[in-house]
């Protein structure tokens, strides 16, 4: 069994769209119980990101400036910018 670096979990995560979970496993030489864990550590921190997303998306929307919402909820300005990007691109929203 090998080890999975943060390269290899982003290729499982596009690999999942088209491959079961045990030929997943194969190609990587790990347990399938190790594709199932990091898939959900994954899917665990876009809920997480999206939550704060939308929590400064509400703040903005309420006529708070951007950098008072991302201060009102612990991140920075470049990491809302981030989040923002990275998670419309997922869902195939043009920016």
């Amino acid at each position: 069994m090998s080890k999975l670096t943060d390269h290899d979990i982003s290729l499982i995560i596009e690999l999942r769209k088209t491959l079961s979970i045990n030929v997943i496993a194969d190609k990587f030489d790990v347990s399938e119980a190790t594709i199932r864990y990091h898939l959900s550590a994954s899917n665990q921190h876009k809920k997480q990101s999206l939550e704060i997303l939308n929590a400064v998306k509400s703040d903005i929307a309420k006529g708070i400036k951007t950098s008072a919402a991302c201060k009102k909820n612990n991140i920075s300005t470049i990491r809302y910018q981030q989040l923002n990007k990275s998670l419309n691109t997922r869902r195939g929203v043009a920016i």
